[in-house]
């Protein structure tokens, strides 16, 4: 197990490659000789080796093709805030000041009882600072 999570990094890694294609056949290589070595290794029978390649290849497919994807819309992302300016020149919000009180349980003339609670005052509010 411990040497599985070297190879779904070594997958995600290298699975933001040019083209969609390219990504999906290099996830369904990798995750089909993972599946491959682990269904052997499960069970010393050549239908188990196949069902861990085909599982391993229809999952390592999918991970490559998500990865492209994820790559696409990061780039996307990239070039329309290098377009419309850095994030580091936009104002930030500071955070409000806020006092919290406790007030105690009271009686108002043996009919009526109020329960000790928090209450949380604003004593400055939130305002926009440069980063």
């Amino acid at each position: 197990m411990n040497r599985l999570i070297p190879v779904i990094g070594v997958t995600l890694a290298l699975a933001g490659c040019a083209t969609v294609e390219r990504s999906s056949l290099l996830g369904a290589g990798m995750g089909g000789s993972l599946g491959l070595g682990i269904g052997a290794a499960v069970e010393k029978s050549v239908g188990s080796a196949l069902i861990g390649l085909a599982v391993g290849a229809t999952i390592g497919a999918g991970v490559g093709f998500l990865a492209h994807r994820h790559n696409e819309k990061n780039e996307a992302l990239a070039k329309i805030s290098a377009a419309t300016g850095s994030p580091e020149k936009e104002p930030l919000l500071a955070e409000p000041e806020v006092r919290r009180v406790w007030v105690p349980e009271k009686l108002d003339g043996g009919s009526r009882y109020e329960e000790g609670h928090w209450i949380w005052v604003i004593e400055k509010p939130s305002r926009w600072r440069q980063p």
